[in-house]
């Protein structure tokens, strides 16, 4: 009977010592302050700039609680905390480092810095105390899973994941000529990855896979010094890639002819980028030193796709010398955060002209990058040959950089425009022109407004009911200075 007693007991002991684990995981923003088992945890902004976030995991769809520099953790209890285990990874933002942690007070030993988000590390915290305080002291972020108190040490269980191979296509699938490929619905990020889309494997040594927004198109794409391997169940003849490469790109392929956009000054985007021909094998490899991503891929068995047109006009660089700005930031055509300015570029003998149709998104302010794919630009963005009514070509394309400096602004910038007699028309051919400006810029009210003499009363200019006024102070002019 003895016996049998002291048993019931260690059993007790056991399964008192099991149920003591208090648990606390993450996955919503009212889990950042919670209380279980007597003990209260509290994740706090602390002295960072960024307070701590639930988002969410757009590969994987699932919310993950970040931490930033300088976020605290706070666990509190009234028994003495002896044991403290932080499980955490990096956060699914692939380009931002692994922060430290640090406690203040016990022992604290780090599990290592994680290299993905799904490199799972334990911090194991050991000491005596009612209170203790972690602090991440990098700049960075953490995603952290869970936090467990009193429990026994965590095991991370490696997931090895299984990437498709050449094995897993269908041997007897029919081609379609040509076969599209389309990036996967999905995020991933500077990594080893591989897909199959309509019988295509595409394998990446290291790149990432992005969703499209509202101002980029969706791709996958191979990191520079990587390599991008297409693989079928029958010979390829040749592919196609609609994409964007970086500035001086260049590429080798195996096997096969190719040719690719490059441009030594600043990257490029083409229907097609990059072509190779003359396969005549069911894989082709593409190293690549610089970037290049992949929007759409067409891929050929039969026939080789077209090359890549040669340019129709060569770039004709502009040499402006002078801007001047005109300020619609009062107008009708304007509003918070996109405001309307014409700035008119002159070169030395005032012909051609760059007339920039943009809408900053501060008043006063003409920095900024301007592109259609920005939504920040107008249509009346011209090069005028001379102050004939019609003797100007429209850009349709437009990538300007306007940057602040000294006094003045630094203003980049190619525009690619419809031949004269063409536009809204793939028949004509495409004049690219590529400038740069360097100093002052004067802002002008737009033709016709006046100026009001200066004096320290502020001045500016208002629309109403479609008449451009100046407000001068408290008193009110037309464009001829009348007061009204």
């Amino acid at each position: 009977m003895r016996k049998k007693i002291i048993t019931l007991v260690s059993f007790f002991l056991i399964t008192l010592s099991i149920s003591a684990e208090t648990v606390f995981t993450f996955s919503t923003a009212s889990d950042m302050s919670q209380t279980k088992d007597g003990i209260t945890l509290s994740i706090a902004k602390g002295g960072g700039g960024t307070a701590p976030t639930v988002t969410t995991d757009y590969e994987a769809g699932t919310p993950e609680m970040r931490l930033y520099l300088g976020n605290t953790i706070t666990i509190s209890s009234s028994t003495a905390l002896t044991n403290i285990q932080l499980v955490c990874a990096k956060s699914s933002a692939s380009n931002k480092q692994y922060t430290g942690l640090s406690a203040s007070t016990g022992d604290l030993q780090s599990g290592g810095i994680a290299e993905g988000k799904n490199d799972w590390k334990v911090d194991s915290w050991t000491g005596n105390a009612t209170s203790v305080v972690f602090t991440l002291t990098d700049k960075g972020q953490r995603r952290i899973q869970k936090i467990v108190i009193d429990g026994a040490p965590v095991v991370i269980e490696t997931q090895s994941t299984t990437l498709p191979t050449a094995e897993d296509l269908q041997s007897d699938y029919e081609y379609p000529e040509p076969t599209i490929v389309n990036a996967p619905d999905t995020q991933f990020f500077k990594n080893e990855y591989a897909f199959i889309s309509n019988n295509i494997l595409v394998h990446c040594s290291q790149g990432s896979i992005i969703k499209a927004t509202d101002t980029t198109y969706a791709y996958f794409n191979c990191n520079a010094e990587s390599s991008l391997t297409f693989t079928a169940t029958k010979p390829i003849k040749g592919i196609s890639i609609d994409g964007f490469v970086r500035k001086d790109f260049n590429a080798t392929c195996a096997p096969g002819e190719i040719q690719y956009l490059t441009d030594p000054d600043q990257d490029m985007e083409g229907w097609p980028a990059l072509v190779i021909r003359n396969i005549d094998s069911t894989s082709v490899t593409i190293s690549c030193p610089k970037q290049l991503r992949v929007y759409s891929l067409k891929v050929y068995f039969q026939e080789n796709p077209d090359p890549i047109e040669e340019a129709v006009a060569d770039t004709t660089d502009l040499h402006p010398v002078s801007a001047v700005a005109m300020d619609y930031s009062e107008t009708e055509w304007s509003e918070e955060g996109h405001y309307s300015y014409w700035i008119k570029l002159s070169s030395e003998n005032q012909y051609p002209e760059i007339w920039l149709d943009i809408y900053s998104a501060t008043k006063g302010d003409l920095s900024g990058w301007y592109s259609p794919y920005a939504y920040n630009t107008g249509e009346q963005t011209y090069v005028w040959f001379s102050d004939g009514d019609t003797d100007a070509v429209t850009a349709y394309d437009i990538d300007v950089t306007i940057e602040k400096k000294g006094n003045g602004y630094t203003i980049d910038g190619v525009l690619t425009c419809w031949e004269r007699g063409y536009e809204y028309s793939d028949e004509g051919e495409d004049l690219i022109y590529r400038f740069s400006y360097e100093g002052p810029v004067r802002f002008d009210l737009p033709e016709g407004v006046e100026t009001i003499p200066s004096s320290s009363v502020e001045t500016r200019k208002v629309l109403r009911s479609g008449q451009l006024l100046i407000l001068r102070g408290d008193k009110l002019y037309n464009a001829l200075g009348t007061e009204l």
